[in-house]
């Protein structure tokens, strides 16, 4: 539960930031939400494999391949943006 923790820590300062910036300058900082993204959704990657893995046993390939498919959905979200 400490991973999830820090995920929730480090998105909650990304959006107090953005939401400060928002305010200073009345413009939506696209470019930090895309930066939160890049960093929390592989921690919540981990985090599922390592709970997945305390359950049953599944290969480490499996963390490689769900962290590719994270990491090309963002940057995919970012490239539509």
């Amino acid at each position: 539960m400490n991973l999830v923790g820090v995920i929730a820590l480090m998105s909650s300062i990304h959006y107090f930031y953005a939401k400060n910036l928002w305010v200073l300058n009345g413009q939506a900082p696209t470019a930090l939400r895309y930066i939160d993204w890049l960093l929390t959704f592989p921690l919540t990657i981990l985090t599922f494999f390592v709970m997945l893995k305390s359950v049953t046993d599944i290969k480490r390939g499996m963390f490689w391949r769900l962290l590719v498919g994270t990491l090309v959905w963002v940057i995919a979200q970012l490239l539509g943006a």
